[in-house]
């Protein structure tokens, strides 16, 4: 019950598990989540162990097919909280490791967002069965100590993301009331939409954007050839079923629509009903399927701009190389405010970044390089749930309280609409230290592209119930400072971009596209 203050119990039943089991793998919950709330931190130490022994044949199969080239190269594995580890401690708890796909996108997003110039986004990852929705705030991804895996609450250091079932292979369909319907479910990407080879048997996203013109008929470059007849026999025999006429590309601008806004909807639960106003952020959009509909999702917030990064269906993968080492650690001391023991706190501080530190020069990071950031649990009195604030580094004093509990009250108004500031007592309830590793993090370069380029061809996209003449460009040849008005389609290997009429993109200098809109120019 209590192995977060005392674990000598614990650690004696693993003995003997341990003697009398040798090949069994062990999770700890004094070692997993060494905090309090039972329920929480059995769940999380359960997660764990389950974990655990796939981790391992997972991590040994790596290590032996890359071989060779691992030898004097670290071992890294991505962790949930936005930090990499070695291989040997996500093994001693890969729970770090759960919903860690995503954290790399938002990490890249924040570069990305940074070289243009953007310090407030909301990063949006769309690809073939979903969309990865994050706010990054003055350059930094929300950082949350929740989520669920599956349907098992975990207490884990994660970024912030929402995951909602909108991307390219979500089908559409007719609920039992007879309306028009899109996602959770998917075609994934066996069989994929009804358009690819051997596609499945139920219309998706991608089939109607292929329909409406605004990708081509051929993906990846020219590699996987897409069949619109199919996808329009799909719509056609979708629109049958729906009361009212209604013509192959209205359903597949409906479908569009329906997807935009399942995704602006999401948005506005990550902003608006947190207190934060969406149009003072940006929209940077990647993955495969981002990019061709978020310049519509950007116009029914009235966001400031959509970005697409270059090479949008890799960002994820960027994103790896721009991760620091991370090491998190805690440990749970109620203190209420009228008896708080600052050189206790001083204390524990000092035992978790001795920890956190040491742990990073097991692992090989130079000390000059290695960085601690102080947390705290905060919660009202009486309070049953905390709000987890910065801490400063230095000296642990009257200073240092004052400025903790000042934090503490604005979280909790910027969270939840309201504070107790000179009303109610606060109780600290968690210690946190995260350790990190600087990494020489890669250069973006600017883009060479020179030239005038004009559009590579011509065809009819739908925009606003007709088919309009337009123009397609190639990505690969715009140059730096490059300028264009919607309506225009920008292809490239893996993903393209629709520019929707009144829209206009330019090209920054490290070729990241920049969509506004004319309202948005009209404000400024």
């Amino acid at each position: 019950m209590h192995s977060y203050a005392n674990p000598t119990h614990e650690q004696r039943v693993a003995e003997i598990f341990a003697q009398e089991h040798p090949d069994c793998m062990l999770s700890l919950s004094c070692v997993v989540l060494p905090e309090y709330r039972e329920y929480e931190r059995a769940v999380t130490t359960l997660v764990d162990a389950f974990i655990k022994p796939h981790m391992e044949r997972y991590l040994d199969r790596v290590h032996d097919e890359l071989g060779a080239s691992l030898r004097d190269k670290p071992f890294l594995v991505m962790q949930s909280s936005g930090g990499v580890a070695s291989a040997e401690q996500v093994l001693h708890k890969p729970i770090t490791t759960a919903l860690s796909g995503p954290a790399a996108g938002a990490l890249a997003s924040a570069v990305v967002a940074e070289i243009a110039g953007f310090p407030n986004v909301v990063a949006l990852d769309a690809g073939g069965t979903s969309t990865d929705l994050c706010l990054i705030e003055s350059g930094k991804p929300q950082v949350t100590n929740g989520g669920t895996v599956g349907a098992f609450p975990v207490r884990i250091p994660m970024i912030d993301i929402r995951t909602i079932g909108t991307g390219g292979g979500s089908i559409a369909w007719i609920s039992r009331e007879g309306h028009l319907k899109v996602g959770p479910k998917s075609a994934g990407a066996e069989p994929g939409p009804m358009c690819y080879p051997n596609g499945g048997a139920e219309p998706a996203i991608t089939d109607a954007n292929l329909v409406l013109g605004r990708i081509p008929c051929a993906l990846i470059g020219g590699g996987v050839a897409l069949d619109v007849s199919r996808s329009r026999a799909g719509l056609a025999a979708l629109a049958s079923r729906l009361p009212g006429a209604m013509t192959v590309e209205q359903l597949a601008h409906g479908i569009i629509e329906i997807a935009n806004w399942n995704q602006a909807n999401a948005i506005r639960q990550m902003t608006i009903q947190r207190g934060i106003d969406p149009r003072a952020f940006a929209l940077l959009a990647f993955g495969g399927a981002g990019p061709a509909q978020s310049p519509a999702v950007m116009e029914l917030l009235g966001m400031k701009a959509c970005i697409i990064p270059r090479d949008p269906g890799n960002l994820s993968a960027f994103g790896l190389l721009a991760v620091d080492w991370r090491t998190d650690r805690i440990i749970t001391k109620v203190m209420h405010e009228d008896a708080i023991d600052l050189a206790t706190v001083a204390t524990l501080y000092a035992s978790l970044e001795r920890d956190a530190v040491s742990s990073l020069e097991r692992d090989g990071i130079d000390p000059v390089r290695i960085r601690v950031a102080r947390e705290a649990d905060i919660r009202y009195a009486g309070q049953s749930m905390e709000v987890r604030v910065a801490a400063l580094a230095g000296a642990v004093d009257a200073a240092f309280l004052a400025a903790l509990i000042d934090a503490f009250h604005a979280a909790h108004l910027r969270t939840f609409g309201y504070n107790y500031a000179g009303e109610q007592k606060i109780e600290l309830v968690n210690f946190c230290v995260s350790g990190f590793g600087l990494i020489e993090r890669p250069r973006v370069p600017k883009l060479s592209v020179r030239g005038r380029p004009t559009h590579k061809s011509v065809r009819p996209v739908y925009f606003d119930g007709v088919f309009r003449e337009t123009h397609i460009y190639d990505r690969a040849v715009l140059p730096p400072a490059f300028r264009l008005e919607g309506p225009a389609v920008v292809e490239e290997f893996g993903s393209t971009t629709v520019v929707f009429p009144g829209q206009k993109l330019e090209v920054d200098p490290h070729g990241i596209l920049i969509v506004r809109s004319a309202r948005a120019e009209a404000v400024q």
